[in-house]
């Protein structure tokens, strides 16, 4: 949770909002688009023991395995190795099957490009509807599609939920 606060992605607000931080205080945080975080994590209360390098993210950045890969999940772990692993759901707006039903219907495409896994994108698109699904995306893949888009001369619209959506927001 100390490392998760310092973050505005909502996995790291869920993370934060979730948990219980005690005494322990997270320091040098560092936001790694499309990855996670780093930090060193000391205890206030045992300011003299010594401070604990850890990483809080994807299993690529964090280096280990998920719980499953049909769930979102992200990973927090230290030089030793694996401490935990945090499935996610993910909930889509009430609205948001009708929404790409009725884009799709007036003869909009609709992409959804996900850093989350193959499977766990699927879980979301699939109630949506969405055939062109792309997983593992980097803030920088995403951007790349987008500028594609409009090198073939597509005007784009970009919805997102997070801060690894930021340049293709931008360059939309």
């Amino acid at each position: 949770a100390a490392v998760a606060h310092q973050s505005l992605h909502p996995v790291a607000r869920a993370l934060a909002d979730a948990g219980q931080q005690g005494d322990w205080v997270a320091v040098d945080v560092t936001e790694h688009a499309g990855q996670g975080l780093s930090a060193v994590l000391y205890r206030a209360s045992q300011p003299s023991l010594p401070a604990h390098p850890v990483r809080l993210g994807s299993s690529r950045f964090c280096a280990t395995a998920g719980p499953a890969e049909s769930i979102a999940s992200t990973h927090l772990v230290d030089d030793d190795g694996w401490i935990a692993s945090f499935g996610l759901c993910q909930d889509v707006r009430a609205d948001a099957a009708a929404t790409v039903a009725a884009l799709m219907a007036q003869g909009y495409q609709v992409h959804m490009l996900s850093g989350d896994t193959q499977q766990a994108a699927q879980q979301v698109a699939g109630p949506l509807g969405l055939v062109s699904v792309q997983s593992g995306c980097s803030p920088d893949d995403k951007l790349a599609f987008l500028r594609q888009q409009q090198a073939q001369g597509r005007r784009v619209a970009v919805v997102g939920d997070g801060l690894n959506d930021a340049p293709v927001l931008a360059g939309a």
